[in-house]
């Protein structure tokens, strides 16, 4: 959803959509995460966690595509709300952990242990701190292709 964020100006462009329009693709995905949060979470109590993950992520990639592929607004817009409903992953992959976990990843609460969420976050580190190298390289490749069209133009 993030990721849509910098691309509303061209996907209005694009699908020459209004403003107000564009920003239902924000809105479509929040709100349907928002309803589909808790709705998911009773359904995999009720049905199956492991069933419930596997048809959240298969909507979510049903969305993915539908996005790939809109020819309009309101096509875009209604991707958006099928992957808003992988919103459910988190309550669902909350019940799934404690039992798929090995017991030294699971404390005797049934929650994740200390090691777990440092592992976590430290994993996550890693990916940040990558990423901020990816992007410190960024603005150097502008200035140089930037540099290079002045001296070709």
């Amino acid at each position: 959803m993030t990721t849509s964020i910098p691309a509303l100006p061209v996907i209005a462009t694009q699908l020459q959509a209004s403003p107000s329009a564009t920003s239902w693709v924000l809105t479509g995905f929040l709100l349907s995460a928002s309803v589909a949060t808790p709705i998911v979470g009773k359904l995999g109590d009720v049905y199956g966690r492991g069933r419930m993950l596997t048809t959240v992520l298969a909507v979510f990639a049903l969305g993915s595509a539908v996005n790939a592929l809109a020819p309009s607004i309101e096509v875009l817009i209604a991707g958006q709300v099928l992957q808003g409903v992988a919103g459910g992953v988190f309550p669902l992959a909350f019940g799934v952990v404690p039992h798929t976990s090995p017991p030294h990843v699971v404390g005797s609460t049934g929650l994740p242990s200390e090691g777990a969420y440092t592992a976590a976050f430290l994993f996550s580190s890693v990916i940040g701190l990558a990423a901020t190298g990816a992007a410190l390289l960024v603005p150097a490749q502008v200035e140089r292709r930037a540099a290079a069209e002045i001296v070709a133009g």
